[in-house]
């Protein structure tokens, strides 16, 4: 069942009525997003589904609106590049639905929301 995020704001998510709003950039935004990312992974709204190599389809639905979403992840890291203690890269995950949202222009797609989520490096 899908957790009601409202750490933000009172926008209840997900609401597929949601206008298109590209959020602000703080760290309680940032944080409802790596929240709501990491409820839909868990709870299987969001999934990760290997293509091929290093290549993975994130499909589902966005948290926010509700609609579906596909992007491609390539996770191609170089290993002695990382620190030691790094075991986490920064992947961006941000709506793509082709959905309609008031206040989005023809240049954007989604209904606006996104940002970094932190995904766990495997190091073979």
């Amino acid at each position: 069942m899908r957790r009601d995020i409202r750490s933000v704001s009172d926008e209840a998510w997900p609401d597929p009525a949601v206008p298109y709003d590209y959020p602000a950039r703080t760290a309680g935004n940032e944080a409802r997003w790596r929240e709501a990312i990491a409820a839909a992974l868990e709870d299987k709204t969001l999934e990760l589904v290997a293509t091929g190599g290093d290549t993975y389809d994130l499909t589902g639905r966005c948290p926010r609106c509700g609609h579906e979403i596909c992007q491609s992840v390539e996770f191609d890291v170089i290993a002695s590049m990382l620190p030691l203690e790094s075991r986490f890269g920064m992947f961006g995950v941000r709506c793509n639905c082709v959905a309609a949202h008031a206040g989005r222009d023809g240049d954007h797609q989604g209904c606006g929301w996104g940002g970094s989520i932190p995904v766990p490096l495997y190091i073979r």
